[in-house]
């Protein structure tokens, strides 16, 4: 798949899922963001031509790891209603210790990928929407965890107005602080507490410092 069609499917993927959270705060439905990301998903697989089922083990593992992370989420927030908040949380600590591995074995066996890449991204990124909208949904956080919940979005399709860039910066911090917020994320289903709620306000803090910085990085490097 060449990189303009990641980039266009990207951006219409964004929009899906800003216009799936207007949806889920006028109907109050907590699964139309999942639905609306999976099928996005779904479509990005399509749009890879290259993706053949025999080559699939051998070539696509990290893929593999990155779509079970994604069968996680799905099934344990389709269902929350009917699992204890203990059983949600460890079916989302699950994705959480997912996440690190798929990147970890593409780059061991030498098959990362724009693709790849993307997809995991886009994983993660659904995964804090969902799980933002469920907290909030749940009476766990206020309106306010929806902003660093779905300001990825935001990212993608305020930067593409202004054109494509190439940003090389790479913050060793960002990936400590995602960590940080994924955990954030899912310990109120486990313990929820005040102290788990400031954790929560200070990780996302964090989270939307980390965006602003990315914006910066964005904004002083030239238009490709």
């Amino acid at each position: 798949m060449d990189k303009n069609t990641i980039l266009k499917w990207n951006r219409y993927h964004a929009i899906l899922m800003l216009v799936s959270l207007a949806a889920y705060l006028f109907l109050r439905e907590t699964r139309i963001p999942l639905i609306a990301g999976c099928v996005s998903i779904t479509v990005f697989f399509w749009l890879r031509h290259s993706f053949r089922i025999t080559h699939i083990w051998h070539h696509h593992k990290a893929d593999i790891i990155t779509v079970t992370r994604l069968g996680f989420l799905g099934y344990f927030a389709f269902r929350y209603n009917f699992h204890h908040d203990l059983i949600i949380f460890s079916g989302l600590l699950a994705c959480v210790c997912l996440d690190g591995l798929d990147g970890f074995v593409a780059r061991k066996i030498g098959t990362s990928s724009l693709f790849g890449t993307y997809l995991d991204m886009e994983t993660d990124a659904l995964f804090v929407a969902v799980v933002s909208v469920l907290l909030f949904h749940k009476g766990f956080a206020g309106s306010w965890i929806l902003v660093p919940g779905f300001m990825r979005y935001g990212y993608v399709l305020i930067t593409a107005l202004f054109g494509e860039r190439e940003v090389h910066v790479s913050r060793k911090y960002s990936s400590v602080m995602a960590g940080l917020f994924f955990m954030a994320l899912i310990i109120p289903f486990a313990w929820p507490s005040k102290a788990a709620l400031i954790f929560l306000f200070l990780a996302s803090a964090g989270i939307i410092v980390s965006f602003s910085f990315s914006f910066y990085d964005f904004f002083r490097t030239k238009t490709v």
